[in-house]
């Protein structure tokens, strides 16, 4: 039931980056339930890849529905503060006036370019630390259903903001509890990221 409702609201939404993040993750999931873990600790690094060098090979402005002009203003605000960034604000500040980053550039629709303007290198390393800890964590668990998020989150990750860590704002604030259960649920242990699971989880624990 839960499955075709996911379906049905990725179908209702008409992304077509929601669209492609979830085939890919569900084939990578039914693989890594046949025992093939090898495919999941090869695509998540290329899809991350592909998310890190995709906005500094873009050519147009108009290249993916507009993001070429988000993706080329933010790098510019990245290179005049390269380790720091411009401060998680940041696109908050500039949408206060008329931009050349255009209206739509409410974050800056990837994660890595998002992490470059907010948080400088620094930022992008804490959010490639993370991933990276994430795979290791599903490679450990074995767990299908989770190798199947990881990799949607680093798929969607390529237009979109998967995480936000400021404030929830965006609706990245979603993604928070799966990664808690992949960082802190025990290795073998059946996964339920729920917000309610994780409160039963922790009280059991304490």
């Amino acid at each position: 039931v839960a499955g075709a409702l996911i379906s049905l609201a990725l179908i209702w939404t008409a992304s077509r980056t929601s669209l492609a993040a979830a085939v890919i993750a569900v084939l990578v999931g039914f693989a890594v339930l046949r025992g093939h873990r090898w495919l999941f600790a090869l695509v998540v690094p290329a899809l991350v890849i592909v998310g890190i060098v995709l906005p500094f090979q873009t050519q147009s402005a108009e290249d993916f529905t507009g993001r070429g002009r988000i993706w080329f203003g933010s790098l510019e605000a990245w290179r005049d503060s390269p380790i720091i960034g411009q401060g998680p604000d940041f696109y908050a500040r500039i949408g206060q006036f008329a931009n050349e980053l255009g209206s739509t550039a409410y974050h800056g629709h990837n994660t890595w370019v998002n992490a470059l303007a907010t948080g400088g290198l620094l930022g992008a390393f804490a959010i490639l630390l993370l991933v990276t800890v994430m795979l290791v964590r599903v490679m450990k668990r074995k767990d299908a259903a989770l190798a199947a998020w990881v990799v949607a989150f680093v798929a969607v990750a390529i237009l979109e903001v998967t995480l936000e860590v400021r404030n929830p704002a965006n609706r990245a604030w979603v993604t928070w509890f799966p990664i808690v259960a992949i960082l802190f649920g025990r290795d073998g242990e059946p996964c339920d990221p729920t917000p309610s699971a994780l409160s039963v989880r922790s009280l059991a624990r304490s």
